[in-house]
């Protein structure tokens, strides 16, 4: 079964739980229907009506199915939560801990002997092969993890580290407080060996505020107990880069021991460190604050030191060095100091091959003879080395510049995640994607395009080619697909959410979370503007998880003011308009059942009938079987009726299709809009106008409708290319087609 085939059916499972539990559960769910919960309904809801008017209907079920079944989850485990809203909130907050504990020591496992995670994905197996290919590494750089995207790793271990630090802090007996520290080891390990950029700044402020808001008398357990953590993390992470960090190749002990030795490491020095020096420092906050300062002072100077000091590097036969400079324009010549047989490729990006991810090679060749001239827009040069026999570079330079080499104080992973990093492409690359998704956002600013428009309308909009599905940043994500409208009921969710957690915090006896559920939104708010966290659905149970806990632990200072008519009457609205997705989605999942097990005219019709979300699909099915059977005049007057319903469709591959099956009738002129309509919807795709020139061509025709269109296509080609920033590569056989009618 496929991977959404398996996400209906666990959708469908869940959302049958939630209704039992509401029926069983609802005096104590209304008693939490507070602001924060309902504000999180109300944007999924918003985003599961977006699918009935979405321009792709198959790919807005596909992300719906994410946020919907994170919300019946959440809503599940709010329901059976203790009914003190202190144990819940230890009981909610140990939950996700450990949900984000286990994706890390999974992955943390697939790097080093393969036992748990082997035997965790293997669970896995019969729902979905997902796992099965996954490499889990970028060697030499940092883990993908079991979700293959470091960055979602990261905001799942950064939750998992404030949740945990927190459990800590109220902890209430030595047993509980040593599982909760081995909880924050290994989120803290998995976190420090995903190496995000983005997920590191959004945790370090998060933690500022963390602290600030915490309690008084917690202040120095938080500092320290933080401290000893990463800086235990650090050295972990440091013998993991060296030993561990290429691809997995077998047996490798060393990840699994530096977890274990570290938790345990930091459990000895909580026991016999932490607790005496925080209850000294308590009482003494100007002393704690100028530890702080003094600790950043050092760590600043730490890190200008250890990016400074650099050595020779070591590089055994066959092994690669990239480094990178920013030198001015200009031409120079590359002097190499050291012994061995060394080849150097040396490529300079401007900003436009930056963004995407191109680059102009300046040089390749021996390294001893390098001679190459920076170009005038040059950002930054990159000099990939590679040892042709074991070779030692003592020292490479070039003008003014010195490259460094071997960073003496820097784990290999952490100096090669530096290169480059005034001129990340990644990084520049987000801005690209924000222009589209804004393009996007403008052809429907109210209402949006529904769930999963910037994956299907992306290529519509793009100055250059460029896979992805997601903007990297879900306020544009939100807006582009659901408008201002869903922009404003996100934002919504953490206004509501961060104004009950202030009014907790001014409370005398407020809750043991509030300080980190105030982190954690910070956390999530600042991620989501450069991340796609929000569209895995790895990530939102754990991110949804949160909303709820703070629902659950602060919600009461903002709960709806309303008669219990009025609280019935808003949550039994929310179930119907749950209970009628779920009939949808059956009738969906019908529909797709009569397709895969008997694929003729008549079952088409039937799944046409029954689907509302995959409906186009079929009648492209049957449009496109209809060629085969266009001596059938039945069969040619539904699939004509089927094609002009097609037509309107806003699709990157059923025009196309469209276009064939109104060739094959004859009917020229259709045909040419239709691939005309395909090729402007993907224009910066070379490989899909190949397939349309390729079907024009096999239809050759001396009918004005089809030179005129032709000529069209060729306009449109020539116009796109001198306008934007990419290039269409056409065949050599497509490419003269145009040519003659361009002539």
């Amino acid at each position: 079964m496929e991977t959404t085939a398996n996400a209906k059916v666990v959708c469908i499972i869940l959302l049958i739980i939630a209704a039992i539990i509401l029926v069983a559960k609802f005096k104590k769910l209304r008693g939490r229907f507070y602001l924060p919960f309902g504000a999180l309904a109300l944007y999924v809801l918003i985003g599961g009506a977006s699918c009935f008017y979405a321009i792709s209907g198959k790919f807005a079920l596909k992300e719906f199915l994410k946020p919907f079944s994170a919300f019946l989850i959440a809503f599940i485990l709010t329901a059976v939560s203790p009914e003190d809203k202190n144990r819940s909130g230890s009981w909610l907050g140990i939950i996700y801990s450990v949900f984000a504990a286990t994706a890390a020591l999974v992955s943390i496992d697939m790097i080093s002997t393969r036992t748990i995670g082997s035997f965790f994905i293997a669970l896995l197996s019969p729902f979905t092969d997902s796992y099965s290919s996954i490499g889990f590494i970028e060697p030499g750089v940092r883990i993908t993890s079991l979700y293959t995207n470091p960055n979602v790793f990261a905001s799942i271990c950064g939750l998992g580290i404030i949740l945990s630090l927190s459990l800590i802090l109220s902890s209430e007996s030595a047993k509980s407080r040593f599982f909760r520290i081995v909880l924050l080891f290994i989120c803290t390990l998995g976190f420090t060996l995903a190496f995000s950029m983005g997920a590191t700044l959004a945790l370090g402020a998060a933690l500022i505020i963390f602290f600030i808001f915490e309690k008084r008398e917690k202040k120095a357990e938080l500092l320290l107990l933080f401290a000893a953590d990463f800086a235990l993390c650090v050295v972990a992470a440091a013998l993991i880069s060296a030993t561990s960090f290429d691809s997995w190749s077998g047996f490798q002990p060393v990840p699994m021991l530096c977890l274990i030795i570290g938790a345990a490491l930091l459990c000895l020095i909580d026991k016999f460190a932490i607790s005496g020096l925080s209850a000294y420092l308590s009482g003494k906050l100007k002393l704690l604050y100028i530890l702080i300062a003094a600790f950043a002072a050092l760590a600043a100077v730490f890190l200008v030191i250890a990016i400074n000091f650099t050595g020779a590097a070591s590089l055994s036969a066959g092994e690669a060095l990239r480094r990178a400079e920013y030198p001015a324009p200009g031409s120079y010549n590359l002097e190499i100091t050291g012994a061995g047989d060394v080849s150097v490729t040396i490529e300079s990006q401007n900003r436009a091959e930056t963004i995407m991810h191109t680059s102009t090679v300046l040089y390749s060749g021996d390294a001893r003879s390098a001679a190459f001239t920076v170009p005038d827009d040059s950002l930054v040069c990159y000099f990939n080395f590679k040892a042709e026999s074991d070779s030692v570079i003592e020292k490479a330079s070039f003008g003014s510049y010195n490259l460094p080499l071997d960073y003496k104080l820097l784990p290999g992973f952490v100096a090669n995640r530096l290169q480059g990093l005034l001129a990340n492409e990644n990084a520049i690359q987000r801005f690209a994607f924000f222009e589209d998704g804004l393009k996007l956002w403008r052809q429907s600013p109210i209402i949006g395009l529904g769930l999963g428009a910037f994956e299907s309308a992306l290529k519509s909009v793009q100055e250059f080619f460029y896979e992805t599905k997601y903007v990297h940043n879900h306020y544009i994500q939100t807006m582009l697909e659901t408008g201002i409208i869903g922009l404003l009921s996100f934002l919504s969710l953490f206004g509501v959410s961060a104004a009950a957690v202030i009014i907790e915090l001014k409370k005398g006896n407020r809750h043991t979370m509030a300080a980190a559920l105030i982190g954690s939104l910070a956390f999530m708010a600042i991620h989501a503007a450069i991340e796609v966290i929000f569209s895995f659905f790895a990530y939102l149970p754990i991110a949804y998880g949160a909303f709820a806990l703070l629902n659950v632990c602060c919600g009461e200072n903002v709960a709806l003011k309303l008669p219990k008519k009025a609280q019935n009457g808003v949550i039994i609205g929310f179930t119907v308009c749950a209970v009628v997705f779920g009939v949808l989605l059956g009738m969906n999942m019908a529909a797709q059942d009569t397709i895969s097990r008997n694929v003729t005219f008549n079952s088409l019709e039937t799944a046409i009938s029954l689907d509302r979300f995959e409906w186009a699909d079929a009648k492209l099915s049957y449009v496109y079987s209809a060629m085969n059977n266009l001596d059938n005049p039945q069969i040619v007057e539904k699939a004509d009726e089927y094609a002009r319903d097609l037509e309107s469709v806003r699709s990157n591959i059923i025009p196309y299709y469209v276009s064939a099956y109104y060739f094959s009738r004859g009917r020229t002129a259709d045909a040419m809009a239709q691939g005309e309509k395909f090729v402007r919807y993907v224009i910066s795709d070379s490989n899909n106008w190949n397939m349309e020139l390729d079907l024009i061509r096999s239809c050759e025709s001396d009918l004005p409708e089809y030179t005129d269109g032709v000529k069209r296509l060729a306009e449109l080609y020539d116009s796109w290319s001198a306008e934007n920033m990419g290039s269409i590569g056409l065949s050599e056989e497509n490419a003269q087609f145009l040519a003659i009618f361009r002539g």
